[in-house]
């Protein structure tokens, strides 16, 4: 009669550690959470990384496929071109 105690207990005690008391304690639901906050944070920063990785690219490596995410050098002067074309001194 002990063991069937025991192992009711241990149940319990087993389900109490993935749903909580309430279910907003348990495992379960923050790791659902946390990985629902991860893929929304993802698809908010995709775009930023991904413009940024634009912009540091120069014209060979836009019209290379084989380059996709990486530039193969940091190209810094699309920013110095935009900064001269569009006068920010005088627009502000």
């Amino acid at each position: 009669m002990k063991t069937l105690n025991w192992k009711l207990y241990w149940n319990a005690k087993r389900k109490r550690a993935w749903f909580g008391l309430k279910f907003t304690d348990g495992f379960l639901f923050k790791w659902i959470l946390y990985a629902l906050l991860i893929v929304i944070g993802f698809v908010y920063l995709y775009p930023i990384i991904h413009m940024v990785s634009y912009s540091l690219k120069t014209l060979e490596d836009l019209l290379d496929p084989s380059i996709q995410y990486l530039p193969s050098s940091f190209y810094l002067q699309n920013f110095i071109d935009a900064y001269v074309t569009l006068d920010y001194l005088t627009t502000f």
